[in-house]
């Protein structure tokens, strides 16, 4: 406990002392963590809320856990609790969870959270803008194409769009294609030859009808690298972590149900390779 303690006041930036006052005081509130929603993930999301509550409850703390299924349910159910003594975990998956809505709304009720702010869930969450942020920080990204969907647009009318972003990127297959706005890797493909186009499009739109993007398609290893901002305000990277699917994809059933999935923490990578993912985190 004394190597996790030491850990936890190092990434939040606070001394032994703060830490043991902020348990204590985290302890007088009730921590309402959210599950479920309206997204298509919701049900991975409802897994991740009951083993949150359930670790919560572990260390003692009183938890409630909050499932809803559309956004006016969640309002009813918060509005029951006494606001000033909630503190809210965030186990929310995809489109409402992940996009900056419940948090503008938590926000809206003055309700301290966890996770990005709605600022950067908004832009995290749509992947052509973030794209085009990190590249602009000079961080590399895939050769990305956008394509704006109208609901006029028939498949034909997507798969010839798509072929022109893809001569004009100066893009080979494999390609990438995928919604603009969703997690969890719903609706994404990896296309070997154009005769996969259409279903890969037809796809990612059935996730996001606003918005499709078709990417250089990269091989290489899966490495992630979390990072926190402590209460100190300093931002923290924590150890990179290597994952390794069976099938060389990291699919939705790579990342929930299959138990083949390896991942090797910390990741077996050079002091160079760790010290650049920890500057681009």
């Amino acid at each position: 406990m004394l190597e996790v303690d030491e850990k936890i006041t190092y990434f939040l930036g606070i001394s032994p002392e703060e830490l043991r006052d902020l348990r204590e005081k985290l302890r007088e509130r009730l921590i309402l963590v959210l599950a479920g929603g309206p997204s298509s993930e919701s049900q991975i999301s409802l897994e991740t809320g009951k083993a949150i509550a359930s670790a919560l409850e572990g260390l003692g703390y009183k938890v409630k856990l909050l499932d809803f299924s559309a956004p006016r349910e969640l309002v009813e159910k918060l509005i029951k609790y006494p606001l000033d003594n909630l503190l809210v975990f965030v186990a929310l998956h995809g489109q409402y969870g992940e996009d900056g809505k419940v948090q503008g709304l938590l926000e809206s009720l003055n309700l301290p959270y966890t996770g990005s702010d709605t600022t950067g869930s908004v832009l995290g969450m749509n992947k052509g803008v973030a794209y085009q942020i990190l590249s602009s920080a000079g961080i590399r990204v895939p050769r990305t194409g956008r394509i704006i969907l109208s609901p006029s647009d028939s498949l034909d009318d997507l798969l010839e769009k798509a072929e022109y972003l893809r001569r004009s990127l100066g893009l080979s297959y494999p390609l990438v294609v995928k919604p603009n706005a969703s997690g969890s890797t719903v609706g994404v493909s990896i296309v070997k030859s154009k005769r996969d186009l259409r279903k890969a499009l037809e796809e990612a739109a059935a996730e996001d009808p606003g918005e499709v993007l078709v990417q250089e398609f990269i091989e290489g290893r899966e490495l992630t690298i979390p990072v926190i901002e402590g209460i100190d305000g300093a931002i923290r990277a924590l150890a990179p972590l290597e994952i390794q699917p069976k099938d060389g994809f990291y699919d939705y059933n790579a990342k929930y149900l299959s138990e083949e999935t390896r991942y090797l923490v910390p990741a077996p990578v050079n002091d160079e390779v760790k010290a650049q993912m920890a500057s681009i985190g």
